[in-house]
């Protein structure tokens, strides 16, 4: 069974009354669209200039993602996000490095662990179905949506292959499928 893509109401649903912490883990999850072994391995480096300030971007080294495909430069255009992980940041006194999900001085995140959480915070909200991977689907489907195109959403996904970023897409959105699939040719 997929994971169940949110709707703006139901992201804000999830996001009321959540330690700023666990807020910034759902919305890297959802504006970043980042898988559990990708949240788990993000780390302040990724996410801090040379000269140690919060960067406009999450540089997402290989080793971290899956891969040589999921590597990558990714956006932190929105705002909600931006402004929650730089209060997160200063909160944490501005490191410039360590796990951005974990305890500071604990190391690294398990993915199982994370991905547990992140389901256990759904299910305090009510949203049945959601999981780890909602906050990717529903990127993915959002901005398939809005008229992104299909290879532009595959780059933003960091997948090898078109086909994989379709599965992402809601099914309910026939025909953003049919054009998509149309344009693999």
């Amino acid at each position: 069974m997929k994971a169940k893509v949110l709707t703006p109401a139901e992201l804000d649903q999830a996001l009321a009354g959540l330690s700023l912490d666990d807020r910034a883990l759902l919305l890297v999850s959802h504006k970043a669209a980042l898988r559990s072994c990708e949240l788990a391995a993000l780390d302040w480096s990724m996410l801090t200039t040379a000269s140690g300030e919060l960067s406009d971007s999450i540089d997402l080294p290989a080793i971290a993602s899956k891969g040589r495909t999921g590597a990558g430069r990714l956006p932190l255009s929105s705002e909600t996000l931006r402004s929650t992980l730089l209060s997160l940041w200063i909160e944490r006194h501005c490191p410039r490095s360590g796990a951005v999900f974990g305890k500071p001085g604990h190391g690294t995140v398990n993915a199982e662990a994370l991905a547990r959480r992140i389901g256990r915070i759904y299910d305090r909200a009510g949203l049945k179905g959601a999981t780890s991977h909602s906050g990717r689907r529903t990127a993915l489907t959002t901005l398939i949506r809005s008229g992104m195109n299909l290879a532009d959403a595959k780059k933003f996904a960091r997948h090898a292959d078109e086909k994989t970023t379709l599965r992402y897409c809601d099914a309910s959105d026939s025909d953003i499928i049919c054009a998509a699939v149309g344009a693999l040719g």
